[in-house]
């Protein structure tokens, strides 16, 4: 017995091995490495995978997984909680989207829309009609064996990555004219202030012009009246000199008058002072 056989003989294993590794393994590590951003664009990846894995495995191993018209409880529950789960994502990415944006109702809306669109109609009814029609084609126009469906597989795997290039042009498209909007606005807010800051130097420049030519005024007042009292120092000074002047020259005169008296008194005897006063009727 072979491992395909054991397998086969255990009921829903690989609902099981899908669950642990894309439920649970890959979201935990995705948890623990902190990357919540890439967690949230990978639950809505979740309805794509399973069902590419429900049309292209094992009707005993993967036939419950992911069912457009669920046929029993298993497969009910499953194709439910996938649903769920991808619509976490979604709802997920659209807060997150909404909160970054300056009018985020609107384009959130829409990026909303692109996703369920891209999450559930076209993987789903749209991975089905790619599928059954290239199985269709490659039965009929080749001789290839197809053992475990490996070219439903690799056309599933190729078209689950043209739906992500095509959701990513899709939501770039929205971003750009989120950014487009943010950018007017920014440079509306950049030219506001220009005009603000040019208003301000202008303010700016007059202020400085009518303070230096205050300053300038107060300087000539100091100017002004420091050369008044210099003025008034010198007027002082020049007075003291000429008054100095004076007295010396005062001092000259007299000294040279009294010179002129010891002279003529030197020259004059006691008894020709002694006959004038006689003469002059003096004792």
């Amino acid at each position: 017995m072979n491992l395909l056989n054991l397998c086969l003989r255990i009921p829903n294993l690989g609902i099981i091995i899908f669950y642990l590794f894309f439920v649970v393994a890959i979201p935990y590590v995705l948890i623990a490495n902190h990357s919540m951003g890439v967690l949230k664009y990978y639950m809505p990846l979740m309805v794509a995978f399973a069902h590419m894995l429900s049309l292209s495995g094992h009707k005993k191993l993967f036939g419950n997984l992911y069912e457009l018209k669920p046929k029993n409880f298993v497969a009910f529950i499953s194709t439910n909680f996938i649903n769920l789960f991808a619509l976490f994502g979604i709802l997920w990415q659209c807060i997150d989207y909404s909160r970054s944006t300056s009018n985020g109702l609107a384009r959130a809306v829409i990026y909303g829309i692109i996703l369920f669109v891209i999450v559930f109609p076209m993987s789903r009814q749209g991975l089905k009609f790619v599928l059954d029609n290239v199985d269709l084609y490659m039965r009929k126009k080749s001789d290839l064996s197809f053992e475990y469906n490996w070219h439903l597989f690799v056309f599933g795997l190729i078209y689950i990555i043209f739906l992500l290039g095509l959701q990513a042009v899709l939501l770039s498209l929205v971003d750009t004219g989120r950014r487009d909007e943010e950018a007017d606005k920014l440079r509306g807010q950049l030219d506001k202030y220009r005009k603000n800051k040019r208003d301000v130097q202008r303010e700016r420049n007059n202020l400085e012009k009518r303070m230096k030519q205050q300053q300038l005024n107060a300087d000539e007042k100091l100017r002004l009246a420091e050369s008044k009292r210099n003025e008034q120092k010198i007027n002082t000074l020049v007075n003291n000199i000429k008054k100095n002047i004076d007295d010396i020259e005062n001092d000259n005169k007299n000294n040279n008058k009294m010179a002129e008296t010891r002279k003529m008194l030197n020259q004059i005897s006691i008894s020709n002072l002694a006959t004038f006063a006689k003469k002059q009727g003096l004792n």
